[in-house]
């Protein structure tokens, strides 16, 4: 389920923005991309998803970074 309706909408999305010449595209992800601890995290931070939203979240942001445009 969160295949289809995290990762392949994101990439569908963003697929149909690069296309139409989109000036902006924002994803929203999910702050569970990153480890569970105590401290706050940064973006420079490695991901360590540790729910099933955030792996499909964090799988759509690797897959965008691919899109060109």
């Amino acid at each position: 389920m969160y295949d289809e309706k995290v990762f392949q909408l994101s990439v569908t999305v963003a697929k149909e923005a690069a296309k139409r010449k989109v000036r902006c595209f924002v994803e929203v992800s999910t702050a569970q991309v990153y480890d569970a601890g105590k401290k706050a995290s940064v973006e420079e931070d490695k991901p360590k998803p540790w729910t099933a939203i955030a792996k499909s979240k964090l799988k759509a942001e690797e897959e965008l970074s691919k899109i060109a445009g």
